[in-house]
């Protein structure tokens, strides 16, 4: 048999990713908490952070989502993770700049574009939206979520014939 060896930070890593599949978020965090220990990496603050916005506790997420970024401030998850939590905060232009600043790390990540759009349309900039939509399909042909989300905003606004076209694309 290979013996690779044993690291008792990949085994927490781990078993806080299965704790999380199973949505046993909080014993999640106490596995995370100790790999923070082990190696005080931005990865685990990050896999917290989306423990606790499943748990709806926001200020955790965000202080945890800092503590990431500043230990890791070329991650282009924790930025759209901050502002996936910004959103849900209804903290739209907080939300949008941590959108942007996770595309300026990775323009090719149809999630910040599409959630992007998400935080210009409930912002009231409807255009914005549509071409972050748009982009966001262009990045990803087939990420559906955009489509549907380009349809609602065209029917939102009656434009009926874009609206049916794109809807019919998320189905």
């Amino acid at each position: 048999a290979i013996n690779e060896g044993f690291d008792s930070y990949d085994a927490y890593l781990n078993r806080a990713l299965s704790k999380g599949y199973e949505k046993s978020y909080k014993s999640a965090n106490y596995d995370l908490d100790t790999c923070i220990m082990i190696k005080n990496d931005y990865y685990p603050y990050y896999l917290k952070a989306i423990n606790e916005n499943y748990l709806l506790d926001y200020a955790s997420a965000i202080e945890d989502l800092n503590t990431a970024i500043e230990k890791n401030d070329t991650s282009a998850n924790s930025y759209n993770y901050r502002g996936i939590v910004y959103a849900n905060l209804k903290k739209y232009p907080f939300a949008i700049s941590d959108f942007k600043n996770a595309i300026s790390l990775d323009y090719n990540t149809q999630f910040a574009h599409n959630n992007l759009g998400i935080a210009y349309e409930k912002n009231g900039e409807l255009e914005k939206a549509i071409e972050e939509y748009k982009t966001s399909i262009k990045v990803e042909p087939d990420f559906f979520d955009a489509y549907y989300n380009l349809g609602r905003v065209y029917t939102d606004t009656k434009q009926v014939n874009y609206a049916i076209s794109y809807l019919k694309r998320a189905m």
